[in-house]
C-alpha cells in the first residue's frame, strides 16, 4: 500500500471510531439514533470485509492448490456471494437489535 492510500485508510478508521465514540455517549438514555446505527453498521461491515476477505483469499488458494481450478472457481463464487451479503446481513442484524430496544435503549425483560 502506498503512503497516500495508507493515510486515507487511517483517516477513514479515525472518522469511524470518532463517530462511534461521539454518538454513543450522548445516547445513554435513549434508543440509538440513526447516526449510531449507521456508524455501527459501517464499522462492523468494514471489519468483516477486511478480515473476511483475507480469510476467503487464503481458503480459495487452499482450494486451488489442493482440489484444482474447478473447486477454486466454486470458492470464488461463494466468496463473491459472502462479500456481497455481508453489508446486508449486518444491516439486518443492527435493525433487529434496535427493534428489540425500548425508548430508553434497554432490552425489555
Amino acid at each position: 500500500m502506498k503512503g497516500m492510500e495508507a493515510l486515507w485508510v487511517l483517516l477513514f478508521w479515525a472518522v469511524l471510531l470518532f463517530g462511534a465514540w461521539l454518538v454513543e455517549p450522548r445516547q445513554v438514555h435513549h434508543a440509538p439514533g440513526r447516526a449510531a446505527q449507521v456508524a455501527t453498521w459501517a464499522l462492523l461491515t468494514v471489519l468483516t470485509l477486511a478480515y473476511g476477505s483475507v480469510l476467503l483469499f487464503v481458503l480459495t488458494h487452499v482450494l486451488l492448490f489442493t482440489l484444482g481450478t474447478g473447486a477454486a472457481g466454486i470458492g470464488l463464487v461463494a466468496s463473491l456471494l459472502l462479500l456481497i451479503g455481508t453489508p446486508i446481513a449486518w444491516w439486518l442484524a443492527v435493525k433487529a437489535v434496535v427493534h428489540r430496544l425500548d425508548h430508553h435503549g434497554h432490552v425489555p425483560r
